[in-house]
């Protein structure tokens, strides 16, 4: 029995409190993720990212650590926070996502006769990604080309030159005094969720949870170009100085199959449908499909271990949400997906 129990609240570890039972007390994970050559569980690097990563809002490695807590408030509640950072290859430059997550899950009725169980989850999450800055010449005409069909950088001889064209059509290339960079700044979003589960207990060792998920987002975004290059594409006819803000709303639809016995499996997939505005001509990859896979070992009653991995069909689509915009959208037809090890207490 003590150990089915240490087995009940290993699971939660993995996804939070979705998994979450009336006796749990209080977990604490630690986990480390990565992709790398060696660690290409899914066979990304090869066959999606391999000549992309002179392009703007291209994808690569990734290292990611990650802290959580589940707090068993009482019978019924439990409070769950994590912290996440990601350091991903993007473009020619390193990505710094941090993540903070907030949600309580309250069980709102379980019938012992049928093991049926359903839950109420409401949670708050917010994505950081700072700063980036571009100053290769293949990112920079990659991201100003999707601006504007006019702009042209040429390198040489260690001086940059800018392609104006005149009224008439013709064509010229003038030096910039400036080695020119585009920034994208204030990558930030704020999602605020509610989330209905309900739990059916299958067997002695099999359980499977189907839950619905609503989403609702706040993104902000902005691209400055340095003085001199904002100046030439004024006098071109273009900007390069503007935000790329918005909101948006989704729906995840999903379940957890989890195993247990000696050790425990848990599966959790679900299908990502994303609603954007028709008018800002967002709508080139609007859904995704995620796995997460773990196997978890016990160590003793109060510790344990967990490997496993994360697949995402369509990159980070709606999962960090401000990486989309009309700019990137058309990177986003790629699969990305990490392996993770974790370690847990239970206290």
């Amino acid at each position: 029995m003590k150990r089915f129990l240490l087995i009940s609240l290993i699971t939660i570890s993995s996804f939070g409190s979705d998994s979450y039972d009336r006796s749990v007390k209080n977990i604490f994970t630690i986990e480390y993720q990565k992709l790398n050559d060696t660690l290409d569980v899914f066979d990304i690097k090869s066959q999606e990212l391999g000549k992309t990563l002179s392009k703007y809002a291209s994808i690569g490695n990734m290292d990611g650590y990650k802290i959580s807590l589940v707090y068993g408030y009482s019978k019924d509640l439990a409070i769950d926070t994590a912290l996440l950072q990601q350091r991903i290859e993007y473009g020619s430059g390193t990505l710094v996502n941090n993540r903070y997550e907030l949600s309580g899950t309250y069980t709102l009725s379980k019938d012992m006769l049928d093991d049926l169980s359903t839950k109420l989850k409401v949670g708050m999450v917010f994505n950081d990604g700072g700063k980036l800055l571009y100053s290769n010449i293949d990112a920079l005409n990659d991201l100003g080309h999707k601006i504007s069909d006019r702009f042209k950088l040429i390198e040489k001889n260690s001086k940059y030159l800018i392609k104006e064209t005149k009224d008439d059509g013709t064509i010229n290339f003038k030096y910039l005094s400036n080695k020119p960079y585009i920034s994208i700044t204030n990558m930030e979003d704020k999602s605020y969720y509610l989330q209905f589960d309900v739990k059916k207990i299958l067997s002695n060792y099999v359980s499977i949870t189907p839950f619905v998920k609503f989403n609702f987002s706040s993104i902000t975004t902005n691209i400055k170009a340095n003085d001199e290059l904002v100046k030439k594409a004024m006098e071109q006819g273009y900007d390069l100085d503007f935000s790329l803000n918005r909101d948006e709303k989704s729906i995840n639809l999903g379940f957890n199959l989890l195993y247990r016995d000696r050790y425990s499996v848990e599966l959790k997939y679900y299908y990502t449908k994303l609603f954007r505005s028709d008018s800002e001509n967002l709508k080139y990859i609007n859904y995704n499909h995620i796995v997460n896979l773990n196997f978890i070992k016990p160590i003793d009653k109060k510790r344990f271990i967990y490997i496993g991995g994360k697949y995402m069909h369509r990159q980070f689509n709606g999962e960090i949400p401000y990486l989309y915009n009309k700019f990137s959208q058309t990177t986003f037809d790629h699969r990305y997906g990490f392996a993770k090890v974790g370690f847990g207490l239970v206290f």
